[in-house]
């Protein structure tokens, strides 16, 4: 109420700028946090893909039963399908990220 026209007009510009730049960090923020959380769930697919091999080429060389060697291929093809969309899903993240400015 106190201020004139050219100080009401300076400062909402200032202000402008400064929600501007917040929203700008907080995306990012969130979006980096989101990218370090697909990289965790991606790490552990990964690992659980490669345990799952591991189990399968040992069972093939054991020669066990059908059923057990098709339950372990079925897994691995789950988790590799889960690990792509992870990685596609990061991908996108990524994406989003460098748009943002």
């Amino acid at each position: 109420d106190e201020m004139d026209a050219n100080q009401v007009i300076k400062y909402t510009s200032s202000a402008d700028k400064l929600l501007q730049k917040f929203k700008i960090f907080f995306y990012q923020k969130w979006i980096q946090d989101k990218i370090e959380l697909l990289e965790k769930e991606n790490s552990k697919l990964s690992k659980k893909e490669s345990k799952l091999i591991s189990k399968l080429n040992k069972a093939k060389e054991k020669n066990s039963s059908a059923s057990k060697i098709a339950a372990l291929e079925k897994a691995r093809n789950e988790t590799a399908n889960n690990l792509s969309k992870g990685i596609a899903q990061l991908e996108k993240m990524k994406g989003k990220l460098s748009e943002v400015k």
